[in-house]
């Protein structure tokens, strides 16, 4: 007889926690459930709303009661159908019913996301046990059962349709709830409540009795039939209306338990047997046809007086006593097996075989009679004083092709403490005895968190940086949720009593920012100076204590955790207040960082742990789990040995060395990391003499291998599946992979690091000569532990950064739309970049549990370059990309460090600081990935970018130097950079040989340079096209010289005769449309000035006169008296100019002008016809112009001597001003 409990050795499950917090506030529906006494009408209508913001806890009580559930579970529909996992939970003092889908996956023919959440308010309080769950009879709804302290049975008949889209549960209320009391919880109060299906239920009464409650097929549960089942005699019937007090009874809660209360129920698997433990230690079968007890036994098979029963009354509380369970063909005649637990005498299993159920002793047999089956000890240590429990068990059997095996989950309790174990066994090995595994084969599930409960230390760096460094640490993706951070920082504020207004609607993480900066004063140190030292000190000493507060309320929802277990998919899950986690297979690395090296040697079946190398299969390869977990143990304590100094200064010299291109050999850079960490005066001889005896059992520095190392970087090295399976990822599996995966790279990374210091150390300190370390090469393991260190911390920052995804929720009808609605999802860069794409594996060929894990490992596979051989440089590139395409610059800038040096991530380079407006930075990196790229290579993929460039844009890539050259001129001519336009274009230039493809080039160029007003360079290239090419561009020089006023170097240009009629076309043209204006008060071109000035450049004196000519006569006509003595001076210097200019044309005969500018602005021309105007053409001569002059000057002398008169603007002095009249023009011609 087995006396002591087993002594669970090996970790080999994990546990990976998700929370339950909503990841978009509309995904939330509330309903209010009416009490049955109000009626179901339509002016009474039950209320449901859509949740437009989460509600805020100012307190822990708040949060206590509102955020944390009281109970917990989750039902596995028996149909494939999705969704088929829902987690239910009690909120609010038992009031408020949250039911979800769980499901990790789904078949990828499935479309809808069953991603809403349901919250149903009830009347009443709901009671303890109050909630089971059944699949409809067509399997396409979901039936609910609530059973409240009111005695009211709600039967909710949900369509799985509710979880995937707000419409569907818009119908009314009446449809699919009903309620219902039944008539024998008037003198009888419900303890316990299983659903058998939907159309059977089941509920043990205060008094011993068992209510059957059934309903016909079809019916919507507003009626039950109702058979209450004793045990004949008429003291079971009286007590179902006296309320007896004695012995015999047991308070739980407001009511008095009869002893032969049910405690624990399961209805058998065929259906014709209903099994019980009463709360009298005692097991009872009874047959639901014949409606009677059949047998009855103590639930450990020994026979006790009645006075003894007293003793050993069960706790009312724990509901799981028994397990039922089938194994096909195990022994002949056995139809299926029975597993109980009683509490008493240390806590023990039994095993029962049933073979004839009606035949009472005879049918039913005790497995192993002689056998005492005691729960694990979690705690063996004698001084402890730790009371261990048996809170829930469960147990499966298996069948995986041929083979059946037995699976015993165990979760234990004590406190706040709990532990989860495992027991797998052959069904051969549960039939002849199991005695032996029992007691040697049980495993542990850990939930060790490398960064669990752990306080940050920060030293050494800039008060900002603290600041950064905690929040990061406490904004960690899935490390703590919202409503934990918002509650412990409105406690803390109402701590320190602070005044600091916060944004309600602003970021939760700049809020933290400023309420902890604001405890902490900058002090004076001296005159001159300010103590950062201590203000770093402050703030550190703030951000631990909101932390710890954080920290006890997240602890808080990892409580009250219940074992489920998906009996379809082989996957236990534990649910907790705020959370649930899911329990996966270890991965190797794991296996080796959770088990001391002892526990792995000594296990039954090490040899099927072996660590195979990686492409290889020679036998000799293979590491036994415990030598590796030696070296592993022996790095960790060698390395937690260092100063807090020496490791931060390792951590610092490591993450250098890790992404800085090698300019060395390894060996240099091993003892240049030795150097530059001072490993040979700050570890102390304490520390290598620790490590050399804890490296003795496998040989010392002389025993060590290149192949312990490679086993764990073989087992972090994993390939994709080759064949995806039909699965996809539901967005809470995507989060809990996540989760896990975090989990996994954290683990890791630290165990590389501390391998990496042990090989740095062992390299540089032992003497080759006495030490040979002949299978030991340093270089080797360096050169590969960084290189895997690299990709893991990829997978580390895409899985704990975090952005904004676009979503389409489902809308409330008759608010802001009727269809639907944009909102902002939160999701990991990992999880939506990769993990979104990966085929979980499938559960058939293992477990879910092992599937679950190696999905992990697929997504990290992916990441890491384990897929069709992609590179990592092309993984981290097209990262990069996707990031830019989103326009998260800030992830971007962020992600920079880690970008490659090859061709096409230079390339990259420069579109990331094209879009940050960095445009220097820019042009130098394309300038340095013009070889690379203009050459062929996979960046001639539109895919490889990413949706970043286009397929117009990828096209010129891999296709020479000009098409490449050609493309980022158009990058910065979007990017309106025309500077680097001309750079690029002249690069173009220099590579196009053929004339005729040399227009569009220089056309570029010129508008480049004219953008940038380097009017030189447009001149050049002006002058380097064809005229027809040349005289479309004048005008948009000119444009531009006058713009800058440079008016100037246009007269100083060497223009080519061929292009000076296309100018003189534009200014004059120009000129005949300018408005009237005055120059002195204009900012305007002057036209017909700048035409003069043109013409005179060219000697074309008397073209420049006619020019000045037409501006003057259009002066004239536009005079007015407010303006007089401004454009009296205006008319008098145009006047001499023009006289200066008919002078330069020869003598008296030669100073004329013929022009026709002067008719159409003459006081007579609005008599004439205007055809008239434009046809006829006057000649105007010096003497004409001095005459005028002179009439101006006498006209600005009567001004100053305040002579006036009416006329002085000349339009009514005709004869004056007929000095060039018309038939002065036609004698002339």
């Amino acid at each position: 007889m087995a006396n002591d409990p087993p002594a669970p050795s090996l970790y080999l499950f994990k546990e990976t926690r998700v929370d339950l917090e909503p990841d978009l506030v509309s995904s939330v529906i509330e309903f209010q459930v009416p009490s049955s006494a109000i009626s179901f009408s339509r002016v009474s209508r039950p209320k449901r709303q859509i949740l437009r913001t989460l509600p805020a806890y100012k307190g822990e009580e708040a949060f206590s009661t509102s955020a944390l559930a009281s109970a917990g579970s989750i039902y596995f529909d028996r149909s494939d159908r999705y969704p088929r996992s829902f987690l239910w939970r009690l909120l609010e003092d038992n009031k408020v019913l949250e039911i979800r889908s769980v499901d990790l996956n789904k078949n990828d023919e499935e479309e809808d996301e069953a991603s809403l959440i349901l919250r149903f308010h009830f009347p009443a309080t709901i009671r303890p046990g109050g909630i089971a769950l059944a699949d409809a009879e067509d399997q396409s709804n979901l039936n609910i059962f609530v059973l409240t302290i009111s005695n009211e049975l709600y039967t909710l008949d949900i369509r799985k349709s509710f979880f995937c889209h707000a419409s569907a549960s818009e119908e009314d209320i009446e449809r699919w709830c009903k309620s219902f009391k039944p008539a024998s919880t008037t003198f009888s109060t419900p303890h316990q409540f299983i659903a058998a299906n939907s159309l059977e239920i089941f509920i043990a009464l205060s008094d011993g009795r068992l209510l059957q409650l059934t309903r016909p097929s079809g019916s919507d549960g507003a009626s039950w039939h109702e058979l209450a089942c004793n045990d004949g005699h008429w003291g079971s019937s009286l007590r179902s209306f006296v309320r007896w007090q004695g012995s015999n009874t047991v308070r739980y809660g407001n009511a008095m338990l009869d002893q032969e209360t049910s405690q624990s129920i399961a209805y058998s698997p065929n259906k014709k047997h209903l099994w019980m433990v009463c709360l009298n230690h005692t097991l009872k079968v009874r047959n639901m046809k014949q409606s009677k007890t059949v047998y009855t036994t103590d639930l450990l098979g020994v026979t006790r007086e009645p006075h003894e029963i007293t003793k050993l009354l069960l706790d009312p509380s724990n509901s799981n006593m028994l397990q039922l369970f089938e194994i096909p063909n195990l022994i002949e005649g056995d139809q299926y097996y029975l597993m109980t637990f009683s509490p008493n005498d240390l806590g023990q299993f039994k095993f029962w075989a049933i073979r004839d159920a009606d035949a009472g002793a005879k049918g039913i047999r005790d497995l192993y009679p002689d056998d005492r089956f005691l729960p694990p000890d979690p705690d063996p240590n004698p001084d402890s004083k730790a009371i261990w429990k048996v809170a829930d068990f469960k147990v499966k059997a298996v069948e995986k092709g041929s083979f059946s095996s037995l699976r015993i989950w165990m979760l234990m309790r004590s406190n706040r403490r709990w532990k989860l174990y495992s027991l797998s066994l052959l069904a051969v090995e549960f039939r002849n005895s199991m005695r032996d595994a029992w007691n040697k084969d049980w495993s542990v599930v850990t939930s060790e968190f490398v960064d669990h409960a752990t306080q940050l230390e920060i030293t050494g760096v800039e008060p900002e940086g603290v600041i950064e460094t905690w929040l990061d640490f406490i904004f960690q993706p899935g490390k703590y949720s919202r409503s934990v951070i918002e509650t412990a920082l409105s406690v803390y504020a109402t701590t320190r009593r602070s005044r600091l207004s916060l944004d309600s609607k602003g970021s939760l993480r700049e809020n933290m920012r400023l309420l902890v900066s604001s405890q902490v004063t900058l002090q004076r140190l001296g005159s001159d100076s300010m103590d950062f030292k201590a203000y770093r000190a402050g703030l550190n000493s703030e951000f631990v204590e909101l932390w710890q507060e954080i920290r006890d309320l997240d602890a808080g929802r990892w409580e009250n955790g219940s074992l489920v277990y998906d009996d379809q998919r082989d996957m236990p899950w534990l649910v907790f207040a705020d959370g649930c986690s899911l329990i996966r297979a270890c991965s190797q690395p794991e296996i080796i960082a959770h088990n001391p090296p002892e526990e792995l040697k000594s296990a039954p079946d090490e040899s099927s742990l072996q660590f195979q190398l990686q492409d290889s299969e020679d036998d000799d390869d293979r590491v036994l789990p415990h030598e590796i977990a030696m070296l592993v143990a022996a790095a960790a304590n060698f390395r937690q040995s260092f100063s807090q100094e020496l490791l931060q200064n390792c951590d610092t010299v490591l993450a250098s060395e890790l992404w800085q291109e090698p300019s060395h050999a390894a060996s240099t850079r091993i003892q240049q990391i030795y150097d530059t960490c001072a490993f040979g005066s700050e570890i102390e001889d304490k520390a290598f003499t620790c490590l050399v005896s804890q490296l003795d059992p496998i040989g010392g520095f002389d025993g060590l291998r290149n192949t312990h190392v490679k086993a764990i970087t073989s087992s972090l090295l994993r390939t994709m599946s080759e064949q995806p399976s039909s699965l996809r990822s539901t967005r809470f599996g995507l989060k809990a992979l996540v989760r896990g995966i975090q989990d996994v790279v954290t683990l890791s990374r630290k165990l590389l690091y501390d391998l990496l210091i042990l090989v740095i150390v062992v390299e540089v300190e032992a003497d080759r000569e006495d030490t040979p370390m002949e299978e030991f090469e340093a270089e080797q393991l360096f050169v590969e532990i960084l290189d895997i260190l690299k990709k893991l911390q990829i997978v580390h920052w895409l899985a704990v950064n975090v952005r904004i995804e676009p979503s389409k929720f489902p809308h409330e009808p008759g608010l802001e739309t009727t269809t639907s609605f944009s909102q902002a999802r939160e999701s990991t860069i990992l999880e939506h970049l990769f993990a979104l794409d990966v085929s979980p594996r499938l559960h058939s060929a293992s477990s879910e549990a092992t599937a679950f894990t190696e999905t992990m490992q697929d997504i990290m596979a992916w990441v890491m370059g384990g897929s069709y051989a992609v590179k990592l440089d092309d993984v981290i590139v097209r990262i990069q990309c996707n990031l830019l395409t989103h326009s998260d610059i800030d992830l971007a800038t962020e992600f920079l460090c880690y970008q490659p040096s090859t061709s096409w991530a230079t390339y990259i380079k420069g579109r990331f600081y094209l879009m940050k407006g960095e445009f220097t930075e820019a042009a130098l990196y394309f300038q340095k990935a013009s070889f690379g790229i203009s050459g062929p290579g996979d960046h001639t993929d539109p895919a490889t970018s990413d949706g970043l460039l286009s397929s117009a844009e990828v096209a010129h890539l891999g296709q020479g130097l000009l098409a490449y050259f050609t493309h980022i001129q158009d990058l910065f001519q979007k990017a309106a950079c025309p500077g680097y336009v001309a750079t690029f274009a002249r690069k173009s230039l220099q590579l196009t040989l053929h004339p005729s493809r040399q227009v569009v080039p220089i056309t570029t160029l010129f508008h480049a340079c004219v953008s940038t007003s380097d009017f030189d360079s447009a001149f050049t290239a002006l002058t380097r096209l064809s005229i027809d090419n040349a005289s479309e561009l004048i005008p948009a020089f000119l444009t531009a010289l006058l713009a800058e006023d440079e008016f100037n170097k246009a007269l100083d240009l060497p223009w080519p005769p061929r292009l000076l009629p296309h100018i003189e076309t534009f200014l004059a043209r120009k000129a005949s449309k300018a408005p009237v204006v005055v120059f002195y008060n204009s900012s305007a071109p002057q036209y017909n000035k700048l035409l003069a000035a043109w013409r005179m450049r060219y000697f074309d004196y008397r073209g420049a006169a006619a020019a000045l000519l037409a501006h003057l006569q259009r002066l004239q006509k536009s005079r007015n008296l407010s303006s007089m003595r401004g454009e009296s001076d205006e008319i008098i210097t145009t006047l001499l100019s023009i006289i200066n200019l008919l002078a330069c044309c020869g003598g008296e005969d030669e100073a004329w002008v013929l022009t026709d500018a002067f008719y159409e602005l003459h006081p007579r021309a609005k008599l004439m016809p205007k055809d008239d105007i434009k046809k006829k053409r006057a000649l105007v001569t010096i003497k004409d112009v001095r005459a005028r002059y002179q009439k101006e000057l006498d006209k600005r002398s009567m001004l100053e001597n305040g002579r006036w008169s009416f006329g002085l603007d000349g339009a009514g002095d005709e004869e004056e001003e007929d000095l060039m009249d018309v038939e002065e023009g036609e004698k002339a011609r």
